[in-house]
């Protein structure tokens, strides 16, 4: 599991920046108090996905039916619907050079993106008998994954699998009238109810993660239990959690305008772009906001750290690393 290293005194050897920490943290704690005792429904949604526990049957009865006779599972979503799936899944090394899928479990494939000329080469590799669809929408509505199903229908449908196609699919969508429970509906395919208080980009602690995590051989229940007890150690007061706040926000009164977050280990690189979608949607508001960048260590440090030295000095940064530090080794001895 990640370590996350709380360090900021080299930013506080800057005056411009400690002045602006010190002026930050009482608010950050404040902030704190107002979302430990707020009622707002979007907050209590998110709390709900990791107190819940009777979830965790229909997402098992989904996987079972999803992996019945099959060599590979693809996860169609977009954006909240799939980036805090694929960041848990790549603990498990989803994604990486060193994936290999979990026991006997099929390949898994998260595919987050509507380009239909990958996506038409995507399904020729595929066998199409033996794999396996499963579609996240929160509103049921999103354009992007309703292409992509009704692309995968029309393939199926042209390699003679037509009276088959509910056992090819199941989906995710909030309750209600909405195309993605209507085409589910009439293929006779499984769904999950989608929390509809709950915002896509929150969802990483409910089915929509969760579901995934468990084809990649993830403990879906220890995960949502560790997601309960950092939650519950932020709203205690964590100080970690409070003066985290407080840099980001007085990284902006000192003058950065921009944020980067450096991670050290493959198995954290969607982890990034998950951060960058969740800073930037929920942060970006009203002429406010810093620009979020992910990187990933060695290599962007032949890519961009030229600039981050000697360009404008306008980026704060976080570096984090994973604390399982095994690691491939060299030899010295020549022939």
């Amino acid at each position: 599991m990640p370590l996350f290293t709380h360090d900021i005194s080299m930013a506080m050897a800057q005056p411009d920046f400690a002045k602006a920490f010190a002026i930050c943290r009482p608010k950050a704690v404040a902030a704190l108090e107002f979302w430990n005792s707020g009622s707002d429904r979007h907050f209590a949604a998110f709390r709900r996905s990791l107190e819940r526990t009777d979830d965790f049957d229909a997402a098992e009865v989904i996987a079972q039916h999803l992996t019945k006779d099959t060599t590979d599972v693809v996860i169609l979503g977009i954006a909240g619907s799939s980036l805090g799936a694929q960041t848990i899944a790549q603990l498990n090394y989803w994604g990486t050079p060193g994936y290999k899928p979990h026991c006997s479990n099929p390949r898994l494939h998260i595919i987050d993106n509507l380009d239909g000329a990958t996506f038409d080469r995507f399904l020729g590799l595929l066998d199409l008998k033996t794999t396996r669809f499963h579609v996240i929408s929160k509103s049921g509505g999103t354009t992007e994954p309703l292409m992509q199903l009704l692309t995968v229908i029309r393939a199926i449908e042209e390699a003679g699998g037509n009276k088959y196609l509910k056992r090819h699919f199941s989906g995710e969508a909030e309750p209600g009238n909405n195309p993605l429970r209507n085409i589910l509906s009439v293929i006779g395919a499984p769904m999950l109810e989608h929390d509809p208080d709950l915002g896509g980009r929150y969802t990483a602690f409910s089915t929509v993660g969760l579901g995934p995590a468990m084809l990649a051989g993830i403990d879906a229940r220890a995960l949502r239990a560790a997601g309960h007890n950092a939650l519950t150690a932020t709203l205690s007061g964590g100080v970690s959690a409070v003066e985290g706040a407080a840099f980001a926000v007085a990284s902006r009164h000192a003058g950065l305008s921009q944020q980067v977050m450096w991670n050290y280990s493959d198995r954290l690189e969607r982890f990034g772009k998950w951060w960058r979608q969740l800073w930037a949607e929920s942060l970006g508001k009203g002429g406010h906001g810093t620009t979020p960048i992910d990187a990933i260590g060695p290599v962007d440090q032949h890519s961009q750290l030229q600039l981050y030295l000697d360009g404008p000095r306008d980026k704060s940064f976080t570096f984090i690393e994973l604390a399982d530090r095994s690691n491939a080794k060299a030899s010295f001895e020549w022939a």
